[in-house]
């Protein structure tokens, strides 16, 4: 019986370190995601999606996925960054990680 308690305690103890050293890891790491300027709202996608920036989006609650337009390429890069950044900065406050995924 103190056996098996003393196993208990120990293998407490050691979860607790690990969980110590180890802590809660968020996946998204500060240099895949650019700085967010401010609060991203799903209205920004949301006003993409209406004006045809991006074709879908779906969020299953853990990776949010984002659709892209075949003419994706074709479109100035600022347009292409600013909506990369919204898409990004969402993810980020609503802590998932992202795809982007270009639709033929």
């Amino acid at each position: 019986m103190q056996f098996a308690i003393i196993f208990l305690l120990s293998l407490l103890f050691w979860s607790v370190t690990i969980s110590l050293e180890y802590g809660n890891r968020n996946p998204m790491t500060t240099s895949a995601t650019p700085a967010c300027s401010g609060e991203v709202d799903g209205e920004i996608l949301l006003d993409y999606l209406y004006i045809g920036r991006i074709m879908g989006i779906r969020d299953n609650g853990h990776i949010l996925t984002v659709g892209l337009p075949s003419h994706w390429a074709t479109l100035p890069s600022d347009i292409q960054q600013e909506t990369y950044e919204a898409v990004a900065c969402y993810a980020k406050t609503q802590q998932r990680t992202f795809q982007i995924i270009e639709t033929p």
